[in-house]
């Protein structure tokens, strides 16, 4: 009989030995503890020596430090951690050094952004179904410094597409030469039922030449306020005279809001109370909160924050935000709106982030 232990090799009396296993074949197997028992029946490793054990680590250590002397290794954790591992580049069984530092979220932030700026503006510039929000975006795009999106609405208002008249507008408050000439052509031609809405565009551009047309448009009903804003936004006298009684002296909660938010487009701090007071109702809540942004008021920051989840609104609330906060939080509303089947939540979503943090200039 053997008289060493069948596991470790340890020396033991084959007599006396504490343990022992009779094989199929009749043979008794003489083993030195319980623990040696378990290793020697255990089909998933086979026998190993305990003085053999610490010289097989210490040489796949040594073989870990030969292949990856010189070098470093970084990774993320799942925490807000990252572990940077510096490996001995001599041939000695050591554990490598560990050096634990903070993640930089600021970093992150820039990363992220970056990537779904490339994202947002791929989303737009694929995007060749109709939709009410193709040009807004297009012209988000545009005011970012986007050479492809201004061939794209220069060739949608020279095509014979129900958004050329759009494209037009959009243009025009870009300042192109091409889009106000468009619309001055539609203003001069005789019958032409778009006659009203080019003379507004031009006026929202900045186009005093048009301020005759304005002021008759302010006569009728059907285009008071829409000629009263642009108007403002021209810096026409009669027009911002005319909605300063509106936002002070109207009977209608909702035509002071309406008159208030347009004042404040030109960062007139008169009509601010005025603006607050529409927070408190749910109708005029939206409204109101636009007006206070253009203002720099903090307040209307959470009412602009919840309508980055509806499509509609979403492009004037993101520019809102903007001209309050200059560094604003990444929001995952329009995020995940860039990822939707729907070409309406792309569109916008993909022109909210592009305001919000690709650098958008000049928007009203």
């Amino acid at each position: 009989m053997n008289d060493r232990c069948a596991f470790c090799g340890k020396k033991v009396n084959p007599v006396l030995a504490p343990v022992h296993v009779i094989t199929q074949d009749g043979r008794i197997v003489p083993l030195c503890s319980d623990e040696c028992r378990s290793g020697y029946l255990s089909a998933a490793r086979p026998p190993v020596r305990r003085w053999a054990l610490a010289g097989i680590v210490l040489s796949i250590i040594s073989a870990a430090g030969v292949v990856l002397s010189l070098t470093s290794l970084s990774f993320h954790t799942t925490e807000e951690t990252s572990v940077h591992i510096t490996v001995n580049p001599f041939f000695i069984p050591e554990l490598p050094t560990v050096s634990v530092s903070r993640r930089n979220p600021e970093q992150d932030k820039e990363r992220f952004v970056r990537n779904h700026l490339s994202l947002a503006r791929k989303v737009i510039l694929e995007e060749h179904a109709f939709s009410p929000f193709l040009v807004p975006a297009l012209e988000s795009l545009a005011r970012a410094g986007d050479t492809e999106a201004l061939k794209r609405l220069h060739s949608l208002m020279d095509g014979s597409s129900s958004c050329s008249f759009d494209a037009a507008q959009a243009l025009a408050a870009l300042g192109d030469g091409a889009g106000i000439a468009y619309l001055r052509k539609r203003l001069r031609s005789p019958g032409n039922y778009r006659s009203p809405e080019a003379a507004l565009a031009l006026a929202r551009a900045g186009d005093r030449s048009v301020s005759r047309h304005i002021t008759v448009l302010m006569g009728f009903r059907p285009t008071r306020w829409a000629a009263a804003e642009a108007g403002t936004l021209m810096g026409l006298p009669q027009a911002k005279e005319m909605l300063l009684r509106r936002a002070f002296g109207a009977k209608r909660v909702g035509d002071r809001i309406r008159a208030a938010e347009i004042i404040a487009r030109t960062g007139d701090g008169r009509v601010k109370e005025v603006l607050a007071q529409g927070l408190e109702s749910g109708v005029l809540r939206l409204r109101a909160a636009l007006g206070l942004a253009w203002l720099g008021d903090a307040r209307a920051l959470p009412v602009l924050e919840r309508a980055l989840a509806h499509a509609p609104v979403r492009i004037r609330a993101a520019r809102a935000i903007r001209s309050i906060s200059s560094s604003p939080p990444v929001y995952d509303s329009i995020v995940k709106a860039m990822d939707s089947p729907s070409g309406s939540e792309r569109l916008t979503g993909a022109a909210a982030f592009l305001i919000l943090y690709g650098g958008e200039r000049n928007g009203q």
